[in-house]
């Protein structure tokens, strides 16, 4: 039986309810039939299922009373009393049709309160932040519904999604490292203090062609720097702000050649499945188009917290909405904090006037000379102990 048609005959009733006439019914736990995965645990505690007959002919219900609360900012609130769940079946269903029954109802039920783009922030919404893949709450229920029965949802890039953002234990990447970077204006000597933000993948040892930067940025096409007006984005005459994925070595010697900039870059532990999901952004999706960009709220930092958090479980609070305004450096203080550990850093100095050029502050990416595997950049991260 095929989802539509199942979803003919059930019918969610969600919030409180009357008691339901029939049969007592034998309670159960929702783990007799399968083990939920821990974001879901929490929102619904120690979910019991009670059985009861329904009249025959007649369609099936599950009704799902109590559960707990999300909110962005808080995450998953878990509730006081755990939630309740009644299925009502027809003669003649198997305990896998029942099983099934309420699998789907407790996957729509969670993806319409906890994962819909309806339940997100108003920050969330501003930068038209969805998952990092594509997601339906059919494709939800029905790939979910295969991992609650313990098996792959045979979509790699949902399997990495389910793990990560039902909380799964992740398994560590040796191979690679999520790199935190932020981005700074070298004044001759005077380094800025605020900076620009962006993060980056990694391989041990350097892949020329394969490690990559994710940059969030509204481009700008002129040498020149933007007046503080522009830079605000006054009347909305910047490009949107856009998220997308550059060469890792050709965007550092773009930035330290050409924009006069120096690299400060941390690296630190990624998952098998953050990589899987990154990835599949870099190869698949062309960039993220946020709107317009805004100095203080909407900005480089705001959009790259926000990818961030797509790689965490869906549990956690939201990292967006805190404090006045967002700012690069202190987003890397505030991340390294919450990662929680000393982690392996290192600084590409600027070298643009050495190179014999004058700095522009044009977004135009330049590859890397005299190759990417040759470049000052790739060269000098080979020798930097823990990253190799």
């Amino acid at each position: 039986m095929n989802a539509g048609m199942r979803s003919s005959w059930i019918v969610i009733l969600l919030g409180l309810f009357l008691p339901i006439s029939g049969e007592a019914g034998e309670r159960r736990f929702v783990s007799e039939f399968f083990q939920l995965p821990p974001a879901m645990e929490e929102f619904y505690g120690n979910l019991t299922v009670r059985q009861i007959s329904g009249r025959e002919g007649a369609p099936g219900k599950v009704v799902i009373r109590g559960a707990g609360d999300y909110q962005p900012k808080r995450g998953i609130i878990s509730p006081r009393r755990s939630a309740r769940l009644v299925v009502s079946a027809v003669p003649g269903f198997s305990s896998e049709q029942i099983r099934d029954v309420i699998s789907e109802a407790l996957l729509s039920d969670f993806y319409k309160k906890v994962i819909s783009e309806k339940v997100k922030s108003w920050h969330e919404k501003r930068l038209e932040l969805v998952e990092l893949i594509p997601l339906t709450r059919d494709e939800f229920v029905e790939r979910g519904g295969r991992r609650l029965r313990g098996k792959s949802s045979g979509v790699a890039r949902f399997d990495a999604w389910w793990t990560i953002r039902m909380g799964l234990r992740q398994t560590v990447d040796p191979s690679h490292h999520l790199v935190l970077i932020c981005l700074k204006m070298d004044y001759d000597g005077t380094k800025s203090s605020f900076g620009h933000f962006c993060f980056g993948l990694r391989k041990r040892g350097g892949a020329a062609d394969l490690d990559t930067v994710f940059d969030f940025r509204a481009p700008w096409y002129e040498d020149r720097l933007p007046t503080l007006l522009e830079g605000m984005n006054y009347g909305n005459k910047l490009q949107p702000l856009y998220g997308y994925t550059e060469n890792l070595y050709d965007w550092i010697y773009t930035q330290t050649s050409y924009r006069h900039c120096y690299v400060q870059m941390w690296f630190l532990p990624v998952s098998h499945e953050q990589l899987t999901l990154l990835r599949y952004f870099d190869r698949e999706i062309e960039a993220h188009d946020a709107g317009h960009f805004k100095g203080l709220r909407k900005n480089c930092a705001s959009l790259g917290m926000a990818f961030l958090d797509r790689l965490e479980r869906v549990s956690e609070p939201i990292s967006l909405g805190r404090g006045l305004a967002d700012i690069p450096t202190q987003t890397v203080k505030k991340l390294l904090k919450e990662s929680g550990g000393n982690y392996p850093f290192y600084q590409i100095e600027n070298n643009t006037h050495e190179s014999g050029r004058v700095a522009t502050a044009k977004s135009e990416i330049h590859r890397a000379q005299p190759s990417r595997g040759s470049s000052r950049s790739f060269l000098a991260l080979r020798n930097v102990e823990g990253i190799n």
